[in-house]
């Protein structure tokens, strides 16, 4: 929650563009939620009924609705662009003269490559996720909460068997989060390792020279570089495990519920039109 506030305190000076991101955000998902209502309108009481008033009017609808989503898509793709790299620009601005302001005390307990990490990779990171992360995110939730109300609406008796399902798949992804996010720390931390030694002999390379070190300077660099590229593999083995597994599971609801909404639809109890929609609400 901390970094959250510090997040958005960064974010005041950008107010006018992040309520643009923001409305250029769900206007996306406002239009693509419609869609799979527009292909049940178009199927029930368009192609079953043999009317092609309806299929036009639903086509045009879905056009319109694409082509205002996509339009939306393209602003937010600019504000995102202005803002990360704005907030990148004032956090660097921020840490350098943060830097120049600390005594030599605090200076000898701090290494140099840890400095270095913050002032580019971190800086770097979070402009990514001001750029890119935080807009999938907000779009994710939105998503998530329209198509379930949009699931209600259709059928409530799947939705209620999906809130279910989502429910176990939140609890999953708040244990990988737990186990994951120790083992990303770590790997900031020995790549400000790695950084430091690197820094250390770009800076004293004539004193590495003048007494032969060499040799092991470039064995403790090997050292630090395999400990980095360990911890990565370490993080990506457990990514590659998980990730399999939560869309595995995933699959395996959609299938149970097609199953069951293909019996109903034969049963006479769900028209072709809201299975259809009800399929793309879960994809």
């Amino acid at each position: 929650m901390k970094a959250l506030r510090r997040a958005i305190q960064f974010m005041q000076p950008y107010r006018t563009i992040v309520l643009f991101g923001l409305i250029t955000t769900i206007l996306p998902v406002i239009m693509e939620l419609v869609v799979p209502r527009l292909m049940q309108y178009i199927v029930d009481q368009g192609i079953r009924a043999s009317n092609m008033n309806a299929i036009y009017r639903g086509s045009a609808l879905m056009f319109g609705s694409a082509l205002l989503g996509a339009l939306a898509t393209l602003g937010q793709g600019f504000a995102r662009a202005q803002l990360s790299q704005g907030i990148a620009f004032d956090m660097r601005t921020q840490l350098f003269t943060h830097i120049q302001s600390l005594s030599y005390a605090d200076l000898d307990r701090m290494q140099t490559g840890q400095l270095m990490t913050r002032l580019s990779s971190d800086v770097d990171t979070v402009r990514m996720f001001s750029s890119a992360g935080l807009a999938l995110l907000l779009r994710a939730l939105l998503m998530i909460g329209g198509s379930m109300v949009m699931l209600f609406v259709t059928d409530w008796e799947l939705a209620s068997i999906m809130l279910v399902l989502l429910a176990i798949m939140g609890l999953i992804l708040r244990t990988l989060l737990r186990t994951t996010q120790p083992l990303f720390v770590q790997v900031q931390q020995k790549l400000a390792k790695l950084n430091t030694i690197v820094q250390e002999n770009l800076a004293g390379v004539r004193v590495v020279k003048a007494y032969v070190r060499e040799r092991f300077e470039i064995d403790r660099f090997i050292d630090s570089s395999l400990d980095y590229r360990d911890q990565n593999i370490q993080v990506g083995r457990l990514m590659a495990m998980a990730l399999p597994s939560l869309a595995l599971f995933t699959k395996v609801g959609i299938v149970a519920i097609v199953w069951w909404d293909g019996a109903r639809v034969i049963g006479g109890r769900l028209t072709v039109g809201e299975l259809i929609a009800f399929n793309n609400y879960l994809m």
